[in-house]
């Protein structure tokens, strides 16, 4: 055993691997062809030429081996096979009924991951998909897939990466590219953006479980940080967002009397600076249905312990027949949920 890298040299192993996955003692190496090779037992750097198979349901190029539980799953550009360990032949062979072609394929390879008892990816149709034995249901939005399309089209494949992670009994795949980062929560079913102060985008693209950690590289310059309810974003602001869909009347429009806001009240920190003892939400209104934004409006979440605070917004003015959109900002590090939100409203014109 040793902490050094060793590069693998044997001749054995052709040129064009795409990525490797260790199972059942193995290192199994996906080759771009189709094929893959694999290693003796317990020893990655032997590989001998005759010990080699080939994902056989499509001739498509390979994209990525990815090992999960006693299988690993082959994923070409068009298509998905599924590999098991089988005693006494070739340590692996197709698992019959579970490969797939239609949706099945892997547009960009470290989209792989698995969350759970799933395996998620993004196909060949540039749509996120999920799979528990091989057959996928889409779960992106249009929103998901325009972004994916328009970094995979600009040849951003292999810029695109994801990672899982659990907590509360939520359990998160996170998908990121340097310009976007989506993540989807299976516990309830919905996307959300993910965003780095001052950026587009989330800066960590990687993560582990370590050390009894949630361990997250980032994707730029390496540093490792401990994903924590009480850690703020390595001394930026870690700022929650909601921006609503519009709240239209077309075509006549409406005028906007009270913005309210059930949220979680009284969660200011006694022991913090003056702007989290008191920590505010901000509000901007939209009122050509999201296309430009008026000025910020601020009011407090309540100080620690008082639990009955009202959070209204009055006289937010009227909009025309595309309506109005709300965006919602809690910008201190304290605990943060909006349980629902009320508009009253009345026509424009009667």
């Amino acid at each position: 055993e040793s902490d050094v890298l060793t590069e693998i040299t044997d001749v054995d192993l052709p040129s064009g691997v795409h990525s490797n996955c260790f199972i059942n003692g193995r290192t199994v190496y996906g080759i771009n062809d189709g094929t893959f090779y694999i290693s003796a037992e317990n020893d990655s750097g032997n590989i001998d030429a005759l010990d080699f198979a080939e994902a056989e349901r499509e001739s498509d190029e390979g994209v990525r081996v990815f090992a999960w539980g006693e299988d690993f799953w082959y994923f070409g550009t068009k298509s998905l096979e599924i590999f098991r360990t089988v005693p006494d032949v070739f340590p692996f062979a197709p698992l019959l009924g579970a490969g797939q072609s239609e949706w099945a394929g892997c547009a960009a390879r470290f989209s792989v991951a698995g969350v759970g008892d799933k395996v998620v990816w993004i196909n060949d149709y540039f749509s996120v998909v999920t799979s528990v034995g091989g057959r996928p249901e889409k779960i992106s939005t249009h929103e998901v897939d325009r972004d994916i399309e328009a970094t995979l089209k600009a040849g951003g494949a292999d810029d695109i990466t994801a990672f899982s992670y659990d907590v509360e009994g939520h359990q998160f795949y996170y998908l990121r590219s340097p310009t976007w980062c989506w993540a989807f929560d299976f516990a309830t079913g919905f996307w959300h953006r993910v965003k780095s102060y001052l950026s587009d985008t989330f800066k960590c693209g990687y993560y582990t479980y370590c050390y009894n950690k949630d361990l997250l590289l980032d994707a730029t310059d390496g540093k490792i940080y401990e994903y924590t309810f009480d850690a703020v974003d390595d001394g930026e602001a870690c700022i929650m967002q909601i921006e609503t869909s519009p709240l239209n009347a077309f075509p006549d429009g409406y005028i906007c009397d009270a913005l309210s806001l059930d949220i979680q009240r009284g969660v200011g920190d006694a022991e913090s600076a003056a702007h989290v003892q008191d920590p505010m939400i901000l509000l901007k209104v939209s009122r050509d249905g999201g296309m430009t934004w008026g000025r910020e409006y601020s009011r407090s979440a309540g100080q620690q312990g008082k639990y009955f605070k009202d959070v209204r917004f009055n006289r937010l003015g009227g909009c025309n027949g595309a309506g109005m959109a709300f965006e919602i900002s809690f910008p201190e590090p304290v605990t943060r949920a909006v349980f629902q939100a009320v508009a009253d409203v009345r026509p424009l014109r009667n």
